[in-house]
């Protein structure tokens, strides 16, 4: 599938990933780091896909997604530390990405 994918648009196709959706979104902020050069981090909850939908509003600003569920991993962590992000916005009730996960989230 990525070959055709890839000859179809006449380009090579690299593969993306991580240990899991959340490694793999690190990977992809990474990847894409000179793009994403907003200044805030974007959250949505990575247990349910139609929070992260609303990944479009990061795009427009730029900034990166966070897929958040009840704890951080280092890599998360250490992402965050190495953005030092100005802003959060976080996609979803309180019920998706809890309070405590926000500010452990702002104190990374």
């Amino acid at each position: 599938m990525m070959k055709a994918a890839g000859d179809a648009l006449g380009i090579e196709p690299t593969r993306i990933s991580g240990k899991n959706r959340y490694e793999t979104c690190i990977a992809v902020n990474e990847t894409f780091k000179d793009v994403l050069t907003g200044n805030c981090i974007c959250v949505a909850t990575g247990a349910d896909f139609p929070d992260a939908l609303a990944g479009v509003y990061a795009a427009m600003y730029k900034a990166p997604m966070m897929l958040a569920a009840g704890s951080l991993s280092k890599k998360q962590t250490d992402y965050l530390k190495d953005k030092n992000a100005q802003q959060i916005v976080v996609f979803g009730g309180k019920g998706a990405v809890p309070d405590e996960l926000v500010d452990k989230i702002a104190k990374a």
